[in-house]
Parts: structure tokens; C-alpha cells; sequence
């Protein structure tokens, strides 16, 4: 990759790509509002199968084609621009009239190899800066891989809101490591927060293998995470510390109070775990951002 050409810094390319993430927020949003039963632009009629994209649509179609583009810039190299493209294509093309329920796997399958592609972004940014950020998004990114594999196999959505969460966690938590960076004291944030990452990507297997105890664990992780194992989100600018004069609180002290109900939640009910934790993590993980 080392002989690899650089891309020209043209902003029409990145912008086209743009369009795309952009598309695909417009598209999950009105997939949000079918789901919840209340008017929409485009019902359920017009595209079935826009309400089982939503997920898909709002983490790979737009977070995921954001932040790839995000990398692949940071990159600079002509066929890192494959991973936005590619997820934020097989994303739209999911909604598509000619694609039938047995043709629908072939635009998962483009969503896969994005996210595969955006994995193999990680491989030389880390050779580049061997840096806690980056080692914490690529792990995000090893979650949504898994994800769009599990997908693309034919799992059910709810099944895989865990691998979803973990992404969005991951990605979440290197940017606000870059940001706080130069705020944080003590030598044991970053190693924490690498580990934090790491418990979480690792718990979304068992999530699937085993949900009963798979589920409360993964909770369990996410709801340890403000305090515990993310400390440099009490760092992160532009908000003071909580109490300064002058100034807001944190906003990690407001998303604290979402994340302590994680653990009795994630207990309760064990005959349907898959569909009581969808929207419990979704929560969590707008809570993080």
C-alpha cells in the first residue's frame, strides 16, 4: 500500500459522498416515523422495505459513511474512499424497488465489504500513529463489520442492535479521547478506555450465543462506562468541569443518570431478550453522544 497514489484534494468527490450519508439520514428518519406509527413522506406503501432499514440506514448509511469519510481523508490514499462509498451505496440501494426479498442480500453484501474496507483503513492509520484513538475506532469499526456480516447472513435487526451500540460507543469515545487529550491527567484514561472498548466488542458475541447472560454483561459494560472507563469524557472541552463559575455542567454528568438503569433493565424479562434491549441500547448510545 506503501505505492498506493495519494488523491487530489478535490472537494466534489467527498461531496458526492456526502450526499449519499445525507440521503440515507433523510431515509432513516422517515423509516423512524413509520415505525412509530405517525405520518411520513413515504410510507411503508411506497417502500416496504424502508422500515426495516431504519437501523441500517441511520449506522451505516449515515454514521458509518460519515466517519469513513472522515478516515479516508485522514488516509489520503485513492482506495480508502472505497469504504464510504461503499456503505453508503449498498445503504440506499437497500431501498431500491428492483431489489425483492430475494435479491435484498446483494445490497447487504455491499454494505459488508464497506465495512470490511473501512476496517482495512485502520491497518495503516496505525502504522501511521500507534495512538489509544485510533486503536478505539478501529475497534468500533470491528463491531460494525460484525454487524453488517450478521446482517447480510439474515439475523434479525434486533439481534444485532449490541454490535450497532458498540460501534457507535467506540467511534463516540476516540473522538472525545482526541479532543480531551490535552486535559486528561494520569497515565490510566487511555489504557481504560482501550479496555472498556475492548469488553464491549467482545460482549456482542455473547449477546447472540447466549442472551440471557450475554445481555446484562453487555449492559453491565455500557453502564460502568461514564465514570469508570471513560474518564476522559469529565476532560473533554469545550464545557468546564462541573461547578466552575461561568459555566455549564458537563455533559457527562446529564448522561450518567441514562446509563445507571442499564444493568437492572438488562435483567428483567428474560423470555424476549432480543427485543427489549433494542431500544435500551439505542438509548445508551445516544446518551454517549
Amino acid at each position: 500500500m506503501k505505492g498506493a497514489p495519494k488523491i487530489a484534494t478535490t472537494v466534489w468527490p467527498r461531496a458526492l459522498l456526502l450526499v449519499l450519508g445525507g440521503a440515507s439520514l433523510v431515509a432513516g428518519l422517515d423509516a423512524a416515523l413509520v415505525l412509530l406509527g405517525v405520518p411520513a413522506p413515504v410510507g411503508s406503501a411506497q417502500a416496504p422495505a424502508l422500515p426495516a432499514a431504519h437501523g441500517s440506514l441511520m449506522v451505516f448509511g449515515f454514521v458509518g459513511t460519515l466517519i469513513a469519510l472522515e478516515r479516508a481523508v485522514a488516509l489520503r490514499r485513492v482506495w480508502g474512499y472505497s469504504a464510504p462509498a461503499l456503505l453508503g451505496i449498498g445503504s440506499v440501494a437497500q431501498l431500491a424497488p428492483a431489489l425483492g426479498a430475494e435479491t435484498a442480500w446483494a445490497a447487504r453484501v455491499v454494505v459488508l465489504a464497506g465495512a470490511v474496507m473501512f476496517v482495512v483503513v485502520y491497518v495503516p492509520l496505525w502504522r501511521r500513529q500507534r495512538d489509544p484513538a485510533v486503536l478505539v475506532q478501529a475497534l468500533g469499526a470491528l463491531a460494525a463489520a460484525g454487524a453488517a456480516a450478521l446482517l447480510a447472513v439474515g439475523v434479525p435487526v434486533p439481534a444485532v442492535v449490541p454490535w450497532f451500540g458498540a460501534f457507535l460507543l467506540a467511534t463516540i469515545a476516540g473522538e472525545r479521547l482526541e479532543l480531551a487529550r490535552l486535559r486528561i491527567r494520569g497515565r490510566w484514561a487511555e489504557p481504560l478506555l482501550v479496555a472498556a472498548c475492548a469488553a464491549i466488542v467482545v460482549l456482542c458475541p455473547a449477546t447472540l450465543l447466549w442472551p440471557a447472560v450475554g445481555y446484562p454483561l453487555f449492559g453491565g459494560r455500557c453502564s460502568a462506562s461514564p465514570r469508570g472507563s471513560w474518564p476522559m469524557t469529565w476532560h473533554a472541552p469545550p464545557s468546564a468541569p462541573t461547578g466552575c463559575h461561568g459555566s455549564s455542567p458537563h455533559a457527562s454528568s446529564r448522561a450518567m443518570p441514562g446509563s445507571w438503569w442499564l444493568p437492572p433493565s438488562a435483567s428483567s424479562s428474560p423470555e424476549r431478550p432480543q427485543a427489549r434491549h433494542m431500544t435500551r441500547s439505542c438509548t445508551r448510545c445516544s446518551s454517549a453522544s
